[in-house]
């Protein structure tokens, strides 16, 4: 390849091209930090919602950046976020020595107002091994089918990955108290309808 001026211009401005484009020169409105943010949810009532790092935020005020949520006091990685029937649900998961894990699923009630803050409630114990979330791998983003069922991917590096559906029973609108019953894990979904 003979050297010339053009070839010798060609790599810095790929580079300056390259390095402008990934550090966000872009104009955007800053909503506030959120390390390691995973997934964002506006939900029908207006509230925004973040998954990521070790807490789950929601915007509290229109001036204010979104505030952490940190549900039961877990410390664990937050994921999927998806909202059906008046819940917004979330998954994390808990990681102890990088091998051991505990997987969590938490539903709130969608308050009336976009900025109420929303109570995330662990739907099963922390130890309880008839946790279906725990027989995912590692549960990551969550989508609810028309009939209510909640698919979640399972990132499993040691297998091959899947989408597994959890049946949900939702308690009767006027129970203020009950909270969503989830039925045991199917793995490998093949139909998301």
């Amino acid at each position: 390849m003979k050297i010339t001026l053009k070839n010798r211009l060609k790599f810095p401005l790929l580079f300056a091209a390259a390095l402008t484009t990934l550090s966000g020169c872009y104009d955007t409105r800053q909503e506030g930090i959120i390390g390691d943010a995973e997934n964002i949810l506006f939900t029908s009532n207006g509230a925004l919602l973040v998954t990521g790092g070790k807490s789950i935020y929601q915007k509290l005020s229109h001036d204010a950046p979104p505030e952490p949520l940190n549900p039961a006091g877990i410390q664990c990685n937050f994921t999927g976020i998806a909202e059906y029937n008046g819940w917004v649900f979330t998954t994390c998961v808990e990681l102890r020595f990088f091998i051991f894990k505990n997987n969590h699923l938490f539903a709130a009630r969608l308050p009336a107002t976009p900025y109420e803050r929303m109570d995330f409630q662990l739907l099963y114990a922390t130890n309880d091994r008839n946790d279906p979330i725990d027989q995912i791998f590692l549960p990551n983003g969550i989508a609810f089918t028309s009939n209510g069922d909640l698919l979640v991917a399972d990132y499993n590096l040691a297998t091959t990955s899947s989408v597994a559906r959890l049946e949900i029973a939702f308690p009767d609108p006027s129970d203020h108290t009950g909270k969503p019953v989830v039925a045991p894990a199917k793995p490998n979904t093949t139909s998301f309808v």
